[in-house]
């Protein structure tokens, strides 16, 4: 899915076809929260959505900007943005697997996750905060947000906290 089709769907969400009450960039601003909430809460549940490798083949190397923590246990030390393989041997090479979480988008990209449900959880999310935006009545947000807590939990297979 693409933006701007989530940016349509998001539109249809807080009923704002005709763009009256919030811009494409508010809009934006939204999704991007949303994304990362998500992202944050996959990654806090292990999930492997979110789990990248990077490949090292030096004694140290700068953490890719992503970087949450590693996903699983490597012979390295990580101090700031800075990695240091403990064994290191020239001419060897090291793949780590670590939790990314998601690049800002921008009208022109597509959404962050392959699958379609988080997605729609995403813009669901964002619909809330547009929400709060506008100001409308946010007496039910902590309702919305169980209820987009339970279907991430229930999307990937874990358990709503």
């Amino acid at each position: 899915m693409d933006i701007s089709e989530a940016l349509q769907d998001l539109r249809f969400k807080i009923h704002d076809k005709d763009v009256i009450e919030m811009t494409d960039d508010e809009l934006i601003t939204c999704l991007n929260e949303a994304i990362q909430y998500v992202a944050s809460y996959l990654v806090g549940q292990n999930s492997p959505v979110m789990v990248k490798n990077i490949v090292i083949d030096t004694e140290e190397y700068t953490l890719p900007e992503n970087f949450i923590k590693t996903a699983g246990m490597f012979p390295i030390k990580i101090t700031g943005n800075k990695l240091k393989w403990l064994d290191y041997e020239p001419g060897e090479s090291l793949t780590v697997r670590y939790f990314s979480t998601c690049p800002v988008v921008t009208v022109n990209d597509e959404m962050p996750f392959a699958h379609d449900a988080l997605n729609q959880i995403t813009i669901k999310l964002a619909a809330i905060y547009c929400g709060n935006q506008l100001e409308s009545d946010i007496g039910q947000d902590k309702a919305l947000l169980d209820e987009v807590n339970a279907m991430l939990a229930q999307t990937i297979g874990g358990v709503a906290k």
